[in-house]
């Protein structure tokens, strides 16, 4: 993995990384997607990492990636 991609992922979780400091083991990362509740339908998903397997390549914001990427990193989960 690319010391880029190493640096972009540890900033990605500066708030993680403060609950650990603090004693909390499990911390789970939320997303959602939709238009909005008066809109339409909202889908939303948690997932806990393991704290040491976290560092995946690509790992972002949903809609931030494309679908062959996020169909990789989920047959990686």
């Amino acid at each position: 993995m690319e010391f880029k991609e190493v640096k972009r992922l540890l900033r990605l979780c500066v708030y993680e990384d403060e609950l650990y400091c603090c004693g909390y083991n499990a911390i789970a990362g939320v997303d959602e997607v939709g238009r909005g509740s008066l809109a339409g339908p909202i889908v939303a998903a948690t997932v806990i990492l393991d704290r040491k397997k976290w560092l995946i390549e690509k790992l972002d914001d949903s809609k931030k990636i494309t679908v062959k990427t996020r169909n990789s990193l989920f047959r990686k989960s």
